[in-house]
């Protein structure tokens, strides 16, 4: 996929228990940093036909990445039922996170439309997150949207420095 330069992540600060919200034009998400739209991933990444949003925040402790994908409800699907475990990837629509790390290589997170989640480091499939990460998603008449909180301790990361991610 497509290597994004550092991305500031705006700090922000959330109540505890608080829930930002799928709206991602208004409240704590306008202070959100923008990232390029979806792609589906082969053997070249393609823009995704259907329109995407993607931003990312952080509290100190958590990145809060939020993303809606506009496509007809009858066109989304997902393979696995709710609750599948965390060493199957998610087929059908999903979002794939990938996070550098100095020393770790990489973690690799994603999660369908269920809410499945999927998290692993390098090829290793059974690794998983030292700290919970948690999914929330949402169908509605435009497609669906998904809210991934990602304690910064399940990707290795103590904290952000200058508030930026590569």
């Amino acid at each position: 996929g497509e290597k994004l330069d550092a991305v500031r992540v705006p700090r922000v600060s959330l109540a505890a228990g608080s829930d930002p919200g799928f709206d991602f034009a208004a409240g704590v998400w306008q202070q959100a940093a923008a990232l390029p739209p979806l792609q589906l991933m082969g053997h070249a990444p393609l823009r995704s036909q259907y329109d995407s949003t993607i931003k990312i925040l952080q509290d100190g402790q958590h990145f809060l990445i939020g993303c809606s994908v506009r496509k007809a409800p009858a066109t989304i699907w997902a393979r696995h039922p709710a609750g599948t475990a965390h060493d199957v990837f998610p087929s059908g629509d999903h979002v794939e996170l990938f996070f550098s790390h100095p020393r770790d290589g990489y973690y690799q997170l994603a999660y369908d439309v269920n809410g499945n989640r999927y998290d692993g480091r390098l090829t290793d499939a059974s690794w998983q997150t030292p700290a919970p990460w948690e999914v929330k998603t949402k169908v509605d008449a435009n497609g669906w949207s998904s809210i991934a909180k990602i304690p910064f301790a399940a990707i290795n990361l103590e904290k952000l420095v200058s508030n930026k991610l590569r």
